[in-house]
């Protein structure tokens, strides 16, 4: 099943690691109303967390800048 992955800076780090993520995987985004980027992932085996070992690698503290929307808009 494909997954649709909702993403939220919470600071200008935040956008910052996300800039990064776009950057390396070249995935095009929405951006919704709140400031948060939509990937959708076509991958049958991509789940809401498909993104955490790239994000791990661009910077460790993630969590801390980026939101995973997960469960919020009853993903």
């Amino acid at each position: 099943m494909a997954a649709e992955i909702a993403l939220h800076p919470n600071d200008d780090r935040g956008r910052g690691i996300l800039d990064e993520l776009e950057k390396q995987t070249e995935i095009k985004q929405e951006i919704l109303d709140d400031g948060s980027h939509r990937y959708y992932l076509n991958a049958t085996d991509a789940g809401v967390d498909a993104f955490d070992l790239m994000l791990d690698k661009i910077d460790s503290d993630w969590r801390d800048h980026v939101t995973n929307m997960a469960g919020e808009r009853g993903d």
